[in-house]
């Protein structure tokens, strides 16, 4: 399994939307991705380095692939400007071991 990491960094002169984000952006993965097999919210505490964290959990490196590629990328990405003015930190890795 693969889950793409996704991190908001906070900064003095950022601001994130965190209910935009958890009601309306992350809930349009599932309809825009359809090879995301779920995905995690995190709103982080007002001391956290970031604003929020987003786990999207994809079966394999292929449907990540293929979602990135899709059409329907240019509308989860163009939404980002609804909810944050930071730049968010992508990182992509192998599930590896859970309890």
């Amino acid at each position: 399994m693969i889950r793409v990491l996704v991190l908001y960094p906070r900064g003095d002169d950022t601001h994130f939307n965190s209910e935009y984000w958890l009601t309306k952006h992350m809930p349009m993965l599932s309809t825009k991705w359809p090879k995301v097999v779920k995905w995690e919210a995190d709103v982080a505490a007002p001391d956290s380095p970031y604003h929020a964290v987003a786990h999207v959990f994809f079966n394999s490196i292929e449907d990540l692939q293929a979602s990135m590629s899709s059409a329907e990328t240019g509308a989860v990405m163009s939404d980002i400007p609804n909810y944050t003015n930071t730049s968010p930190i992508l990182s992509t890795n192998t599930v590896s071991a859970t309890s």
